[in-house]
């Protein structure tokens, strides 16, 4: 299990140096540093050009990376262990997305930002040399909860503003964080099981609205699809025969649960570009069973909780 307390990082005098030393992620955030700047950047105006300029002043720190004899990616040397995330412009929302943010199991940390208008945070993750396929799988959880999240941390030696908060959520016993999203990799998994009911009638509105993105990215990466990106709510997508580098073919949108194709060169593409898009028992139907609706059906009945 992963510890805040033997997790190293680098802190920085301000954002302007590049002379790193190493702290654990602990200290760096339990330690009340800077109160009175803190306090005079909150009393700016959001974005002000005073409240940038203070900013500037305070320690930064890379939470997901230990720096050695410089600052950004090619003096990474050890990975912390953990994923930063950033919720920004909160404003009168920020105590309700707190609130929510520390329901979530992998929560290890959850704090104001520097500013008092957003918050961030770590998870701890499974396989650090996968960190920017843990950072785009977080990404889209988030989503799931409603939560729309910075990209810009996405980077291992992406750097913050060292933000004391008192009233700060510490866990360590969060679930480590094991879900990954892969870009241009093809993969033949079983889907797994997530259906509640086992009502014949019912089973194709269950699973269009119960299938999770995790579900349509294994069916779409079954069916020779790659993930090209994401941004926002939608998981985009290179068609098969296709090299991600070349461009994206379709999109998946996780909250709307519409798969829109735009190349009509992809697999049963007018299929999903006369529809303006297919629901996720269409993607099914094209991808996982070959557009024979049969046995899409006995794939959904296999899908069906016990």
């Amino acid at each position: 299990m992963r510890s805040l307390k033997t997790a190293w990082c680098s802190i920085f005098e301000n954002k302007y140096s590049t002379s790193p030393k190493s702290i654990t992620l602990f200290e760096a955030l339990s330690t009340s540093w800077q109160a009175d700047i803190l306090r005079e950047i909150r009393q700016c105006e959001y974005k002000s050009s005073r409240q940038q300029y203070l900013k500037g002043k305070l320690l930064a720190i890379t939470p997901c990376s230990q720096q050695i004899g410089g600052r950004g990616e090619r003096f990474h040397q050890c990975h912390s262990g953990y994923l930063a995330f950033d919720v920004d412009g909160l404003g009168e929302r920020l105590d309700s997305i707190f609130k929510r943010i520390i329901t979530i199991p992998y929560i290890a940390y959850c704090g104001k930002s520097a500013s008092g208008n957003g918050l961030w945070g770590l998870i701890p993750i499974e396989f650090v040399e996968f960190h920017k396929e843990h950072f785009d799988a977080m990404v889209q959880y988030f989503y799931s909860w409603g939560i729309t999240l910075d990209t810009a941390p996405r980077n291992v030696a992406s750097y913050r503003f060292l933000s004391f908060d008192p009233d700060a959520f510490f866990d360590d016993q969060a679930t480590l964080f094991k879900k990954r999203l892969f870009a241009g990799t093809v993969v033949s998994k079983p889907l797994p099981g997530q259906l509640r009911s086992g009502n014949d009638r019912n089973i194709w509105q269950d699973f269009n609205r119960e299938a999770d993105p995790d579900i349509i990215n294994t069916i779409l990466l079954n069916g020779g699809w790659k993930c090209h990106s994401h941004k926002g709510p939608r998981i985009r997508y290179t068609r098969p025969g296709k090299e991600v580098k070349n461009g994206l073919s379709a999109e998946y949108h996780t909250i709307l649960k519409t798969f829109f194709v735009f190349s009509s060169e992809a697999p049963a593409a007018q299929y999903f570009i006369n529809k303006k898009g297919g629901s996720p028992c269409d993607i099914l139907i094209q991808y996982a069973a070959g557009g024979d609706r049969k046995r899409a059906y006995q794939i959904l009945k296999s899908l069906v909780r016990q």
